[in-house]
């Protein structure tokens, strides 16, 4: 089920970033948001009530750390999809909500990368057709 939800999600900000419609401040907003979500995982353990071994790796925590802290525009597709996966086995594999709020945060960074392009793309379209 969770697979499912995350997929779901994809699939539909994958459907408005071809669209051109996801915004730069959406993408910052959710990246800032997980931000501070994952300050946790620097210490190598999750709190909530009991510890718990942290479930990812020194360099993926370090990569994440990168990423979170990148201005979007210098993000690349392939890092975002990158945490993507990271965020995907850390909610269906861990169980760890925070993996889903990491997974979606990098969906919508990469969504907005797509329409980016898809934007320049057409902007690109308009000026060829008035020249």
């Amino acid at each position: 089920m969770s697979l499912a939800s995350t997929e779901a999600h994809r699939v539909i900000v994958d459907f408005l970033a071809l669209k051109g419609l996801i915004e730069k401040n959406e993408a910052e907003y959710l990246s800032e948001r997980v931000r501070g979500i994952f300050e946790v995982f620097k210490s190598g353990f999750l709190s909530e009530g009991a510890f718990k071994l942290n479930p990812l790796s020194r360099k993926e925590i370090e990569f994440l750390k990168e990423f979170l802290s990148k201005n979007i525009d210098e993000i690349t597709i392939e890092e975002a999809e990158r945490a993507y996966e990271i965020g995907r086995r850390l909610f269906v594999k861990d169980l760890d909500e925070r993996g889903f709020l990491l997974a979606m945060a990098a969906t919508y960074i990469r969504g907005y990368l797509v329409s980016r392009e898809v934007r320049k793309r057409k902007e690109a379209r308009e000026q060829r057709q008035f020249t």
